[in-house]
């Protein structure tokens, strides 16, 4: 599979692919722990119900970011295997032209 995207054709878009993975890693873990940590200090407060309804829309927030980014990364990567294959079939048909 790593060979399908070693194509040098379209690096800038395997670049952001990346980072959208990355990104989504980022946010996946860092929002869940930074809602993990407002909670604990909610919870300690005295008032867990009213303010952990805020954490749990804060919670369904990251994971559409998460679930966003990861489908934009998934995206991209379709659309240059799509290209490469389509590129690899005109240089099949050429060839079998001659």
């Amino acid at each position: 599979m790593s060979k399908l995207f070693a194509s040098e054709h379209f690096p800038m878009l395997m670049l952001i692919a990346r980072i959208c993975r990355v990104l989504a890693w980022v946010v996946g873990i860092g929002g869940s722990l930074a809602i993990l940590w407002d909670g604990l200090v909610t919870f300690s407060r005295g008032n867990p119900v009213a303010d952990n309804l805020g954490n749990l829309v804060g919670l369904l927030w990251v994971a559409l970011s998460v679930f966003s980014l990861i489908v934009l990364a998934e995206a991209i990567r379709v659309i240059l295997a799509i290209e490469l294959n389509t590129r690899r079939t005109a240089e099949a048909l050429e060839r079998a032209r001659e």
